[in-house]
């Protein structure tokens, strides 16, 4: 990484507003600060701009919410690599500051988001598609959304049949996405999201199987080399953590509560007038596929399967703490609501709804565990290689030295900022919050858990009392 001067470093290649008037005005030299926000649960990217006009070009020229940013920024030694840069044009939504600091110079931030993000406000799909759940979204993206950046999909299986009425692009996404399991690894945990790198829809195992990117070593105050005059390697220092706080948001109650620990469908099927449970345990599912450590053999659950009452039950047996009651139109595995007009009118080829089965019990209990386990927030040196989606590890938790921390392993990068502050001599750091669903090492179980052995309450009878003064 010849070049490199320090962890963080960036270079702003390009800055440029173009007007809806037809100005282009560079302010590469005005930009004081850039933020670029994405996550895996967000459909689209977006950011803000800071910049200290001493040109007067945002009186001059007329800025309101219909313009675009040009924006191009490397890091040092990596701008020959066209996948590790950021450039991308954003669509300016609104001015969200202005302050006059002298009688020739303006403070201003700009608001900004994809063209993507518009069309999908602007547009609504009206009309009926038949292929797999994948090669749908597929064609949403390119004929709805006319997007013409990388996009990334998961193979999915089964062909469906479906019809969105007055439906935006995002929301039809959204909703067919439901009923996707992957061809690649049987997984129905599949995203939708984009970043600085394009579209992606992916499940959340093709997600941690991935290598992580970096491995991240909390409490390291300098990562040193050389002689008696010691200076900070800076390749090493993309792996010192400036900032960490953990955040194990482990609640039994909300995860009962929410279907992580267990949950129950019940499904009506209108064609032959039948009714089914599907049913999702916790510790029966856990290892079913991959988890954040990327495999089965790895993955262990944060939670133990103490049995807790009399019953022998564990805390992933209650399914009826979260329940859901569906409908379908099912004949013999297939789809009796739509015919396939591309055959005989009455060859119902299609697969049926994956909603109120197994698969979507799993699709909805893997989704919340990213909020509702181990959560970390991390802020380290920049570099725009980095994305949402990825996976890094966390080598040295904060004040943990066992060697046997939940807190170890490999997380998933959930949310991420950008923070580009040219103010503060080019600085790139980035906020990050990492997610985990398993732990690298085996909760050891003491004991079972008997509550009867403690919590005794005091006894008495009933007592009703028919006046009371």
């Amino acid at each position: 990484m010849a070049g490199l001067q320090y962890a963080g470093e960036f270079v702003l290649d390009h800055a440029f507003i173009n007007t809806s008037s037809g100005d282009r005005v560079s302010i590469k030299s005005s930009v004081v600060e850039i933020n670029i926000f994405e996550g895996i649960f967000k459909n689209n990217i977006h950011g803000n701009i800071l910049i200290f006009d001493t040109q007067n070009f945002f009186s001059k020229t007329y800025i309101r919410g219909q313009d675009t940013v040009y924006l191009e920024i490397t890091t040092p030694s990596i701008s020959d690599r066209p996948e590790l840069v950021i450039k991308q044009h954003f669509f300016v939504t609104s001015v969200d500051l202005m302050e006059e600091t002298s009688s020739n110079a303006m403070v201003f931030r700009l608001s900004f988001t994809t063209k993507e993000h518009f069309a999908n406000e602007r547009t609504k799909i009206s009309k009926a598609y038949q292929e797999t759940p994948t090669k749908i979204i597929e064609s949403i993206l390119k004929s709805e959304l006319n997007t013409r950046k990388a996009i990334l999909i998961e193979t999915s299986n089964d062909i469906k049949r479906v019809v969105f009425a007055n439906k935006k692009p995002f929301d039809a996404i959204r909703q067919i996405m439901q009923e996707a399991i992957s061809k690649v690894n049987g997984s129905p945990s599949y995203l939708f999201y984009e970043t600085t790198k394009g579209f992606y829809c992916r499940t959340l195992t093709n997600l941690y199987m991935q290598p992580p990117v970096i491995d991240y070593n909390a409490g390291e105050v300098a990562l040193l080399e050389g002689g008696t005059a010691k200076t900070i390697d800076p390749i090493k220092d993309f792996e010192r953590v400036i900032e960490m706080q953990l955040k194990p948001n482990i609640d039994s109650l909300i995860n009962t509560a929410i279907g992580v620990l267990a949950s129950r469908s019940t499904n009506i099927n209108l064609y032959n007038k039948t009714i089914g449970s599907d049913f999702y345990r916790h510790f029966e599912e856990f290892n079913k596929f991959p988890r954040s450590e990327g495999s089965k053999e790895l993955d262990n659950p944060i939670y133990n399967d103490d049995i807790i009452d009399n019953r022998d039950r564990t805390i992933g047996d209650f399914v009826d703490a979260k329940t859901h009651l569906t409908t379908t139109f099912e004949d013999n595995g297939r789809d009796a609501s739509h015919y396939n007009t591309q055959n005989d009118i009455n060859s119902y080829s299609f697969a049926p709804t994956k909603i109120g089965t197994n698969s979507f019990l799993t699709r909805q209990a893997k989704r919340r565990e990213i909020d509702n386990m181990v959560t970390v927030k991390v802020l380290a040196n920049g570099h725009v290689g980095f994305e949402a989606g990825q996976t890094c590890t966390i080598l040295k938790p904060m004040k943990d030295d066992s060697g046997k921390s939940v807190y170890q392993g490999k997380y998933l990068i959930t949310e991420l900022r950008h923070n580009f502050n040219v103010g503060a001599g080019n600085k790139h750091e980035m906020a990050m919050s990492l997610s985990k669903d398993s732990s690298p090492n085996i909760i050891e179980k003491k004991s079972t858990i008997n509550f009867e052995d403690y919590a005794v309450e005091s006894s008495g009878g009933i007592n009703y009392v028919d006046d009371i003064q």
